[in-house]
């Protein structure tokens, strides 16, 4: 599916979300505006990342994390976190095999980089990330 019907398919959904009362069974307050930026977001993540939204989460992951750690330190940033490969699959519950061919696909970009064994880092240049999502 396109991006493009991805947040149509979207927008068409939350629109009826947003439409129904505390009796659905629904939430009944959704800040749409937010909604709104968070599918426009999805939307131009699937463009830059070719559809692909398994390797959009396992980047997103990554750079979560990145950024919790680089906030947490006043001084210098620490090294960047090492990902296992095992850690990732197991966290957004996605085969490992697949989780290995998109973190091949995501270094390849340039995006990351493999530490060896020890496995895998948001790619720096110049102390900051190669791409920030």
């Amino acid at each position: 599916m396109a991006a493009l019907d991805l947040t149509a398919l979207s927008l068409v959904k939350l629109r009826e979300l947003s439409h129904r009362g505390p009796e659905s069974g629904a939430c009944g307050v959704i800040d749409f505006n937010a909604v709104l930026l968070l599918v426009s977001m999805l939307s131009e993540f699937c463009e830059l990342f070719d559809n692909d939204i398994q390797e959009t989460l396992i980047l997103a992951l990554m750079q979560r994390q990145y950024l919790r750690d680089a906030l947490s330190y006043a001084g210098d940033a620490p090294e960047p976190k090492t990902f296992k490969l095992s850690d990732l699959a197991h966290k957004l519950d996605i085969p490992k095999e697949t989780v290995r061919r998109k973190l091949e696909s995501l270094e390849e970009r340039g995006w990351i980089r493999k530490q060896g064994s020890a496995g895998w880092q948001v790619q720096e240049i110049n102390g900051k990330p190669a791409i920030c999502l």
